[in-house]
């Protein structure tokens, strides 16, 4: 956990609390179910900045021996290492060599900025390719393709239970383009460019406002999400409504949950391919 998830979360929780403004003035008499659904991913979106903040804290206090210059600095390490193509256990054996080194070091009363050679990336990319945390084209896909499916899948049982469950949703209750389209920006452009923009920020330790640079990927939900609320135009309307016959049986949506399944492997492969490499 670092500074930057916590702003991250911080900065969705708002976006969430604007776009339901938003939504509160354009659509005034929606439905329970659909107002249900906005307040829970809210609350969701509030809980994480809770839990990142206290990840935080508690990252702190577990580094609280470390001088102050050494404690900025191996936070930023230690969410460099997070966001990278690392396997979880690997993940954990760099922290902790990384934490080791710098341990080491203030027993030689070394300064920080000579351990990491005054160059924070520079450093830390030496362990992440060593470790295949290095992202790959591969990853990146099959990381954005599970989330695209992850999130047809939930929004799929979403309409099949909100009135009440019966067989025959599968056919009735499609998606609309918007919201695929939708979807498919987000995860293979939102969440891309949000992971590669903090492990910058961390790498070259961004301060002041340009810290507030993490947050132009917003730019892509907030856009996306105000103009399905807001649109007027029929035409256009017309085409987001558009429904596409998505997991339209049971037997197809079985095949949606096997295909994600498959990229979830699909992404652990293409962690391991790159550490052989």
């Amino acid at each position: 956990m670092g500074r930057y998830k916590l702003y991250m979360s911080l900065g969705l929780s708002v976006l969430l609390i604007v776009l339901m403004a938003i939504f509160v003035i354009a659509k005034p008499d929606a439905g329970v179910a659909l107002w249900l659904m906005f307040g829970i991913i809210i609350l969701f979106s509030m809980i994480a900045v809770v839990m990142n903040y206290s990840k935080l804290s508690n990252l702190k206090n577990r580094i609280d021996t470390l001088p102050e210059t050494y404690q900025v600095v191996y936070i930023d390490a230690q969410e460099i290492i997070g966001l990278s193509a690392m396997s979880k256990t690997m993940k954990f054996e760099t922290k902790q060599a990384i934490l080791e080194i710098f341990e080491h070091a203030v027993i030689d009363n070394r300064d920080v900025e000579e351990v990491i050679g005054g160059d924070l990336k520079s450093f830390m990319d030496g362990f992440i390719e060593a470790a295949g945390g290095q992202y790959s084209f591969l990853y990146l896909f099959s990381y954005s393709s599970v989330l695209f499916m992850g999130y047809l899948l939930l929004m799929k049982v979403y309409k099949l239970i909100r009135d009440g469950f019966e067989i025959s949703n599968f056919e009735t209750e499609n998606l609309d383009f918007g919201i695929v389209f939708t979807y498919a920006l987000i995860a293979f452009v939102f969440f891309p460019w949000l992971m590669i923009i903090m492990k910058k920020a961390s790498s070259e330790q961004w301060s002041g406002l340009k810290r507030s640079l993490i947050l132009l990927p917003f730019i892509i939900p907030f856009g996306l999400m105000s103009m399905l609320i807001g649109v007027e135009n029929n035409r256009l309307r017309g085409i987001l409504d558009f429904e596409l016959p998505l997991f339209n049986s049971p037997g197809a949506f079985f095949v949606g949950i096997v295909i994600l399944i498959g990229l979830i492997i699909l992404m652990r492969y293409a962690q391991k391919l790159h550490l052989k490499s």
